[in-house]
C-alpha cells in the first residue's frame, strides 16, 4: 500500500488448501483504488480442487480495479465488471512459436489527483516470433518455394531480428526437384 493510502496491492498464491476461502477472505476498500494479483487460467467456472484456474465470477463486483494474472503469455486485457479490467500482460520476449505476437509489459500510471490510472501495454521484445505458413502448391522446384516463401516474408513486414518458423503446406508433384536442406 502506498504512504497515502489511495493504492492497495494484494496477492495470493492459490493453492488446494486456499482455493475455496481465497475469495471469500478478499475484502477491498471500494475507495481505494485496488490491484489484485493471480497467478493461473481464467474460467467463469472452476472445477474441484483446480487452484490453478481462477474463477473471474467470484471476483466481479468485489471492488477490484486491476486484477494482475500469471500464466498466459500473451498478452490480454478485458473487462472484468463496469468497475475494473483483468489483464494478462504475458512475458517480456517470446519464448516458442507457440507465443507469437507482441510481447511486453503493462505500466498503471495513477493520478493522485484524479484518483484516475491509465494502463498501457509496451512493447519490449527484442524480436518477435512468426510462424509463416507457405503455400507451394504446384511449385516444380525448391527457387520456386523460396520465392514464395521471401513474398510471405515480405508481406509480413517483420524486422531482421525476427524469429520465423516457416511451414510449407500443399499439394506438389513427386518429381518435383525439392532440396530441404537448401531451403
Amino acid at each position: 500500500e502506498e504512504a497515502d493510502g489511495k493504492i492497495v496491492i494484494s496477492g495470493l498464491e492459490l493453492s488446494k488448501n486456499n482455493t475455496r476461502s481465497a475469495y471469500v477472505s478478499l475484502v477491498l476498500d471500494s475507495n481505494k483504488y485496488n490491484i489484485v494479483m493471480l497467478h493461473g487460467q481464467e474460467a467463469e467456472v472452476v472445477a474441484k480442487d483446480k487452484a490453478e484456474v481462477i474463477n473471474l465470477k467470484e471476483l466481479r463486483n468485489r471492488g477490484i480495479d486491476y486484477l494482475a494474472l500469471g500464466h498466459v503469455h500473451s498478452y490480454k486485457m478485458t473487462e472484468l465488471d463496469s468497475r475494473g479490467v483483468y489483464c494478462y500482460p504475458g512475458c517480456l520476449e517470446g519464448r516458442g512459436f507457440d507465443e507469437c505476437g507482441d510481447h511486453g509489459f503493462v505500466v498503471l500510471d495513477f493520478n493522485e489527483n484524479t484518483g484516475v490510472c491509465t494502463k498501457e501495454f509496451i512493447s519490449f521484445a527484442k524480436r518477435k516470433l512468426y510462424v509463416v505458413e507457405v503455400d507451394v502448391t504446384d511449385c516444380q522446384t525448391t527457387i520456386e518455394m523460396i520465392n514464395r516463401t521471401a513474398t510471405m516474408i515480405e508481406n509480413i513486414g517483420c524486422e531482421i531480428t525476427s524469429l520465423l518458423k516457416i511451414v510449407l503446406k500443399g499439394m506438389i508433384d513427386i518429381e518435383c526437384e525439392k532440396d530441404l536442406a537448401y531451403l
